[in-house]
């Protein structure tokens, strides 16, 4: 079976849970949280969905993940974690971003942690994170897992909440989402946050 078969396939059952919900793409792409063109995209069978694209859709409209990894063909003995689903997810946004081609991996994020950690020992970074998190936190302005994690990491950093080295760890994690341009530069909106937001996921496993 050829991908585009699969690919339409995956956008014959979109079609149908649409029309059954009386939902336009409009509504699915607000809700998921999925640009509408990429949606179109998928449904017309011109792009793969992603995992993170697939368990999005399938969250919003109440079916199970495996009928849309089959339909979009994917093996579902190994479905991805949450992280190797958004990984899949920048790989695949990337190609379709002409001014970033560099190849993207999670060990980019952890030797820029890394060196952050560092950095964050230091009188300059501890004044980077005082002076620049909320201003930065303002101009994301999402809510979210993600930023809740930030903030808590803010909280325990400022108050030196945590063994000496879960603090250099929260400190490198802040950093990172303050510096504009990391892995992915964050003027390749949207998907130039994703990063920080495995950047962040990375520190909280580590702290765990």
């Amino acid at each position: 079976m050829t991908s585009n078969s699969l690919n339409n396939e995956l956008g014959s059952k979109l079609k149908s849970y649409l029309l059954e919900r009386s939902l336009s793409l409009r509504t699915l792409s607000e809700m998921s949280n999925i640009d509408s063109a990429t949606l179109s995209r998928i449904i017309n069978g011109k792009r793969r969905a992603t995992p993170a694209h697939i368990q999005k859709i399938a969250q919003v409209l109440q079916i199970s993940n495996a009928e849309m990894y089959i339909a979009a063909g994917y093996e579902i003995e190994h479905q991805p974690s949450t992280l190797e689903a958004a990984i899949e997810e920048i790989q695949e946004e990337l190609k379709f971003v002409k001014a970033y081609n560099k190849d993207f991996t999670t060990n980019d994020i952890e030797t820029h942690l890394q060196q952050y950690e560092q950095y964050a020992q230091t009188d300059e970074g501890k004044e980077t994170v005082s002076n620049h998190f909320k201003a930065k936190l303002k101009k994301l302005g999402s809510i979210g897992p993600f930023i809740t994690d930030l903030e808590n990491m803010y909280q325990k950093f400022n108050h030196k909440q945590g063994t000496p080295h879960q603090i250099v760890m929260m400190g490198a994690a802040l950093i990172y989402f303050i510096t504009a341009v990391d892995c992915i530069p964050d003027y390749i909106f949207p998907i130039g946050y994703i990063d920080d937001a495995i950047a962040i996921k990375l520190v909280v496993n580590g702290l765990k």
